[in-house]
């Protein structure tokens, strides 16, 4: 009897494990053609990688069903380089386990040509919003906000396995209630597919923002220290209004020599990204480091 028991007990926890996975998983359709979608015209932004153009969907059941339309509508994010279909359905399976409040939700994808289906953010790029001199950026706790938001996208992702590889103000997204959310984690740098993408000649055809990429992802070599030095250029950005000189290819010395040169309102900030873009990989604080230092400078400041 009790062995019984202990079967259906085992069997109601399954199940209810399971469910709670499965409303945690949200799949990501793969569709053939853009016909359900209404898309504006011209695009929203346009850079090197991508054109970006706002849409809704159109009105017939079906299509709601499938796409339950929000008040922003979606981003339509054409690739303009080429991906390998297998990598771009590998990648939309890990999507589908990620969700977290700092990070863009993927809806659905096409691999030729390759576009994503994308949550639409009302106040676009963190690049776009840096040049409107928002009063928000007048205020140094706004700076904390905008940097724990990034490291928290950062520790969800890389808790999970995943380097993002392509952080820059381009992919960092600004929602009207200025919440931060990660956007493009490179194809080229999910760390659990290094053995497909050794093989794969299109390696070399994504390639993130060289301002905002660190020295070693430039030999295709990317680890979550990576990810914090470009979360210091993204930060530089946002105090000095321009991109921070790369140093990509340059010696030691004259990084240095640069650093000197950076010179902030706030000292802690300043700091902060010094720290996050030293040369060598392993001198780079963590990223739940990161996330404590900075939590601790925005109470101080907030009790000021």
């Amino acid at each position: 009897m009790e062995f019984y028991f202990l079967i259906v007990s085992l069997l109601v926890v399954s199940t209810l494990i399971f469910v709670i996975i499965s409303k945690n998983k949200q799949q990501i359709l793969f569709i053939k053609s853009l016909k359900c979608f209404n898309i504006n015209e011209p695009a929203i932004s346009v850079t090197d990688y991508s054109k970006i153009y706002h849409a809704q969907t159109n009105k017939s059941k079906e299509v709601q069903k499938e796409f339950p339309e929000g008040c922003g509508g979606f981003c339509i994010k054409l690739l303009l380089k080429q991906l390998p279909p297998q990598l771009i359905h590998k990648s939309m399976k890990y999507f589908e386990e990620f969700h977290h409040k700092n990070l863009l939700e993927v809806y659905a994808y096409q691999t030729t040509p390759p576009i994503l289906i994308e949550e639409y953010c009302h106040r676009l790029s963190l690049n776009e919003f840096v040049q409107t001199n928002h009063p928000n950026l007048h205020d140094q706790v706004f700076y904390y906000d905008i940097a724990l938001d990034i490291l928290n996208g950062l520790k969800y992702l890389h808790s999970n396995g995943v380097v993002h590889g392509n952080i820059s103000p381009s992919n960092v997204l600004v929602t009207n209630d200025y919440q931060m959310k990660l956007s493009d984690p490179s194809f080229s740098c999910f760390s659990r597919m290094n053995q497909f993408l050794s093989k794969s000649s299109h390696f070399q055809s994504h390639i993130p923002e060289i301002e905002y990429c660190s020295p070693e992802a430039r030999n295709t070599f990317t680890t979550p220290s990576s990810d914090v030095f470009s979360f210091g250029m993204v930060m530089a950005f946002v105090v000095l209004r321009r991109p921070l000189q790369t140093i990509v290819g340059r010696s030691i010395e004259i990084k240095k020599k640069q650093h000197l040169l950076v010179i902030l309102d706030s000292q802690e900030i300043e700091l902060i990204i010094k720290e996050c873009t030293n040369y060598e990989s392993y001198r780079r604080p963590p990223v739940s480091l990161l996330i404590q230092h900075i939590t601790n400078l925005k109470i101080n400041e907030c009790q000021v």
